[in-house]
């Protein structure tokens, strides 16, 4: 038989691509501590993204304050347990599956949480601000994680997240934590562009990455 007539493989990046509009982070910038500091303090937060962070709910917010105290303990959770070095897939994962649990809006997007969560500690953790393991086994968490009655495509986000793949918006400020090169102005427009005024999902995906980011920065203070 002809090496010719033999059947063509299947090609590895097909069945491993990233949904359109995600991509792998850039993680060639410097990044350090202080920076980060200084980010998480001047990043504009929608009053849903800052509720979510400390578990104080204003009125206005489509949950009601129980809940968003669930969720600020649980985000809280993760990320002490990132930062303490915890590398156990299972222990992240049941709060994973929590947050995912929420359900559609108004509830909270735990899947969008979880995700600008894992961007961030992508970054952080190639800045050695987290440890590697750690980081590794939190992304191996969300992988299969299907939300109950949710589309294909979110249990694909959390899917590419897992192997390291973000949404544009969400990877691009990612990018920028930490770095003292990022002008503050872009880091704030990266922001804005996320958020695009407040509204979920992307203000639930910036709570992930500022629940991270002001741990590592700020610790328990």
């Amino acid at each position: 038989m002809s090496v010719l007539s033999l059947p063509t493989p299947a090609t590895p990046a097909a069945a491993t691509a990233f949904a359109p509009g995600s991509r792998k982070l850039a993680l060639l910038r410097p990044v350090d501590r202080p920076t980060l500091a200084h980010h998480v303090a001047i990043l504009p937060l929608p009053a849903r993204t800052l509720a979510l962070v400390t578990g104080n709910a204003p009125g206005e917010l489509p949950a009601d304050a129980v809940l968003v105290r669930w969720v600020a303990t649980r985000l809280g959770a993760l990320s002490t347990r990132l930062v303490a070095g915890v590398n156990a897939a299972a222990t992240f994962r049941r709060e994973a599956v929590g947050l995912v649990a929420l359900g559609p809006a108004p509830a909270p997007a735990g899947e969008e949480m979880l995700v600008g969560l894992a961007a961030a500690a992508r970054r952080l953790a190639a800045g050695r601000l987290l440890p590697e393991p750690a980081v590794a086994a939190f992304q191996a968490s969300l992988a299969g994680l299907v939300p109950s009655g949710s589309s294909p495509s979110t249990a694909k986000v959390l899917d590419d997240a897992a192997r390291g793949g973000f949404p544009v918006p969400i990877a691009a400020l990612a990018e920028l934590l930490g770095d003292p090169e990022a002008e503050d102005g872009a880091l704030k427009e990266a922001a804005f562009r996320l958020t695009a005024g407040g509204a979920r999902p992307g203000a639930d995906a910036l709570a992930g990455i500022v629940a991270v980011a002001r741990e590592v920065a700020l610790g328990s203070s």
